[in-house]
């Protein structure tokens, strides 16, 4: 007769190896994302020195963002829409947002999207 022990060890794996699936899922749409965003902004600014000083301002300011010194008081969190609004990048953002209507994610992320 079976006990509630045979099937623990079983269980306990497969939720290990489906909590890896997962946080391996998570870090490829992460990095694909990034990807993609640096993709389409070399893109729309080649060959354009305007465009290509809106992508600089964009990447540095709302995408890498300033580091914190230890005892400066951070800055409250903004979105990037703001973050656009106020280094004058909302053409890059519009940009960004149309093109991302044809990104999918890919099972089982896609379960929770």
């Amino acid at each position: 007769m079976k006990t509630l022990k045979n099937y623990i060890h079983p269980l306990a794996y497969t939720f290990i190896f489906l909590l890896g699936a997962a946080a391996g899922q998570f870090t490829q749409i992460t990095i694909s994302s990034a990807e993609y965003r640096d993709y389409k902004l070399n893109e729309w600014s080649k060959g354009n020195t305007e465009r290509a000083r809106l992508a600089e301002v964009f990447k540095r300011e709302c995408i890498t963002g300033s580091r914190v010194s230890e005892g400066d008081v951070p800055e409250p969190v903004i979105t990037i829409q703001e973050c656009s609004e106020m280094t004058g990048t909302q053409d890059v953002v519009a940009m960004l947002e149309a093109n991302q209507a044809i990104k999918t994610i890919a099972w089982p992320l896609s379960l929770i999207n």
